[in-house]
């Protein structure tokens, strides 16, 4: 009975660890109080990394701030390596970037040079090729809503919407993240301003 035990505890401690090592980098994300636009879209990201963590190698979870001024100290500090703030939101442009922003809505993605390159490479990675999960997310949250001329598949929005690759980078006056901007630049995604 003992061997049971300790195998049944061998076990259930592996299975645990193979979750956790399918990741190679854990992100946090400030996003605003619980009730907030910003908190539900922190959480659609998350649940859209979570996705594919064996496919991009991250984790991700949503942090609840009092607000975009708590999310962009946290995100200076280092505690967050992501935040979802509004976009007119004033801050000090040396250390915060741009990674994207939800169309349809007033909020962006943004980090710091103290996130790694390789992890907001993955993060961009991570959103834009699991686009269509993600935006089935934004709905379900109602924080996107398809006008009738929009079409909608499988419960997100057709890429031809207003919603696309493109559209996710404008609506900011951040400089996009370096890492952001190299992936965008090898996929051929362009904002407006470019």
């Amino acid at each position: 009975m003992e061997f049971m035990k300790k195998l049944f505890f061998i076990v259930v401690t592996l299975l645990l660890s193979i979750s956790y090592a399918n990741a190679n980098s854990y992100i946090f994300i400030g996003a605003g109080p619980l009730t907030e636009e910003a908190y539900l879209v922190g959480g659609a990201i998350s649940k859209t990394v979570n996705n594919k963590i064996r496919v991009f190698r991250l984790r991700a979870s949503v942090e609840s701030t009092q607000g975009d001024k708590e999310t962009l100290r946290l995100l200076k500090s280092g505690d967050v390596e992501l935040g979802v703030v509004h976009s007119k939101t004033h801050a000090s442009k040396d250390h915060v970037r741009a990674v994207f922003s939800i169309p349809k809505t007033s909020v962006i993605i943004v980090t710091s040079d103290k996130t790694p390159d390789s992890v907001i490479y993955s993060f961009t990675k991570a959103i834009f090729e699991n686009l269509n999960f993600f935006k089935i997310q934004l709905k379900s949250m109602n924080i996107i809503h398809p006008k009738p001329n929009e079409s909608s598949v499988g419960g997100g929005l057709a890429d031809d919407a207003v919603f696309t690759k493109g559209n996710m980078l404008t609506g900011f006056s951040y400089t996009i993240h370096p890492a952001a901007s190299k992936y965008y630049k090898e996929k051929g995604i362009k904002p407006k301003r470019w």
